[in-house]
């Protein structure tokens, strides 16, 4: 087989995994991984799919269930299902309307969101509308 081919390992809506995972690629859930998860590649998170632990991937698009910390060197999207408790740090954060967020967001502005990288960074809370409206003074 060609080296530069590329694979995609799936986890299915019937499938639990209990346990660190490791893929040498990218990988779509739309089952349950109770673990780490490390990939050198891609993560796509199906609505379906939830993970309880802390992942390390190059980019995410998270359309289901995260309790843990999400560190990507790439670009992290937040669908409108996604549901995210626990911290993010990444060079890019898309969150779309209808997603939630519970945790703190760190972002590299030198493009390098890897640990133990020097760089400056912005850190900020995420804090629901409805929230911010209460804090108004009140004219």
């Amino acid at each position: 087989m060609a080296r530069n081919e590329s694979y995609i390992t799936q986890i299915s809506p019937a499938t639990r995994i209990v346990g660190q995972v490791t893929v040498e690629n990218d990988i779509r859930i739309a089952g349950v991984i109770e673990g780490k998860l490390f990939a050198t590649g891609d993560l796509v998170l199906e609505p379906s799919g939830s993970v309880v632990g802390d992942l390390e991937v190059r980019a995410a698009v998270i359309a289901g269930k995260v309790q843990g910390n999400i560190l990507a060197t790439g670009r992290v999207v937040l669908e409108s299902q996604a549901r995210l408790v626990g911290d993010l740090t990444a060079t890019e954060l898309v969150i779309n309307e209808g997603a939630r967020f519970r945790g703190r967001c760190e972002m590299d502005i030198e493009g390098d969101a890897s640990a133990g990288k020097t760089g400056r960074t912005i850190k900020q809370s995420v804090v629901p509308a409805a929230a911010k409206a209460d804090e108004s003074p009140a004219a």
